[in-house]
């Protein structure tokens, strides 16, 4: 029986990615997605009690916040327990969030059920949207689980997919600006990845996580494409060469990783390890080593007076 049920998740899974790839595919990446101070698309969805929650309805607030997220996504959870503190400290400053879920294209009873156990167990307070048939999920062009979308005077003020550590501190110094407090003192990163490249890069983890490789490598090599310089997705278009035992792949494409950046110590490390494996060990060690020594280096230089 429970066998029979962990294949059923697969298969949902399963189609919802196949969904979300064609969508990706035809949307010619970035032309389709929403940017900011476009008209925010009208949606109308009811909650998990049957109310009908629908953005026109929300016209009066100052800001309107769009969680997206799914019961399958490891960093929903966070995500939900996030804006849900941030919920309950200004909703009455004229800041509305809403979370649309977007677990399947058909939202089954079982579905629903993992739904309310997720949110009764983190006790989320604000408005839970199923989306059914994903339609707002398309109409907002969203690709990456969770991304959050900001609405304010019914245009997109703000979009943020993933939950990245350094743009998630962003958006919140954002979100405090909205409900009148004054910004937190954040450091504002040099170099931040482009959406289509996060979102197509998202997408090919998923692949990779349900054994679909053959339609990861395409997505990770676009998304590399998109943004020559995200190396996260070199990095993780190598380690899929090098769990299918493609080693020369995987090694050109670390290469190219630090080409972009020189001393990016993950790609480093990971070349170091795969020339460790595959019999060249004397330039692993030079790799590893010269790591080493500016991990050294830079300790010194923190602690110094």
């Amino acid at each position: 029986m429970e066998s029979v049920k962990m294949i059923n998740n697969y298969l949902r899974t399963a189609i919802l990615i196949a969904v979300l790839l064609i969508f990706s595919i035809c949307s010619a990446s970035a032309e389709a997605l929403l940017n900011t101070g476009e008209k925010a698309p009208d949606f109308s969805l009811k909650d998990m009690s049957g109310k009908t929650v629908s953005l026109s309805g929300l016209s009066k607030e100052k800001a309107v916040v769009l969680l997206f997220w799914s019961t399958w996504s490891a960093n929903s959870p966070k995500a939900l327990k996030r804006f849900d503190e941030y919920y309950r400290k200004y909703k009455d400053k004229g800041i509305q969030v809403l979370g649309v879920n977007a677990d399947n294209q058909t939202i089954a009873d079982e579905d629903m059920a993992a739904i309310r156990k997720l949110t009764g167990e983190l006790n989320i307070s604000f408005p839970v949207l199923p989306d059914r048939g994903l339609k707002t999920f398309h109409n907002y062009g969203i690709i990456a689980l969770p991304s959050t979308v900001v609405i304010t005077e019914g245009k997109i003020a703000y979009v943020m997919p993933g939950l990245p550590l350094v743009g998630t501190e962003d958006l919140f110094d954002y979100l405090l600006v909205l409900a009148g407090e004054p910004p937190r003192k954040t450091v504002k990163p040099g170099y931040a990845p482009r959406y289509d490249a996060i979102a197509n890069a998202n997408l090919a983890r998923r692949f990779v996580g349900n054994k679909m490789y053959p339609m990861a490598y395409p997505l990770f090599q676009k998304a590399i494409d998109n943004d020559p310089k995200y190396l996260a997705a070199y990095i993780e278009l190598a380690k899929l060469y090098e769990l299918e035992g493609k080693n020369d792949e995987a090694e050109k494409t670390l290469r190219k990783a630090l080409s972009v950046e020189a001393e990016n110590e993950v790609a480093m490390t990971e070349l170091g390890h795969l020339l460790a494996i595959t019999g060249k060990a004397g330039e692993a060690v030079e790799i590893l080593n010269k790591e080493n020594k500016r991990h050294l280096l830079n300790g010194l230089k923190r602690t110094k007076i």
